[in-house]
């Protein structure tokens, strides 16, 4: 999927754009349940971090938010996501290149 122009100027402007779903259902649902598996610290390899980055005075537990870092260092699925065609495509819209490394 490439970028529209008056999308890049939305991204300059304010600094992230909703462009809807890039995965299919399933392929959301195996990247969720990887993830489960890094926080919980189950995954073959392991992240940088895995950390509540909102604090530790907390009223519920959906007031907790996990960082992980390196995420791709834990688990090969997060890997591949790294090469996702179309995140790569908007990626070099966004940055006016034809080339990722």
């Amino acid at each position: 999927m490439s970028l529209t122009q008056a999308q890049i100027d939305e991204f300059r402007a304010a600094g992230f754009l909703n462009v809807g779903r890039v995965y299919a259902d399933d392929e959301a649902d195996a990247l969720r349940d990887r993830l489960m598996t890094v926080i919980a610290g189950t995954s073959r390899g392991r992240a940088e971090a895995v950390r509540n980055i909102a604090g530790e005075d907390l009223e519920a537990e959906r007031d907790v938010v996990i960082q992980v870092v390196n995420t791709w260092q834990a688990d090969d699925g997060f890997r591949v996501h790294l090469y996702h065609p179309e995140i790569c495509r908007m990626a070099c819209d966004l940055i006016g290149t034809d080339v990722l490394r």
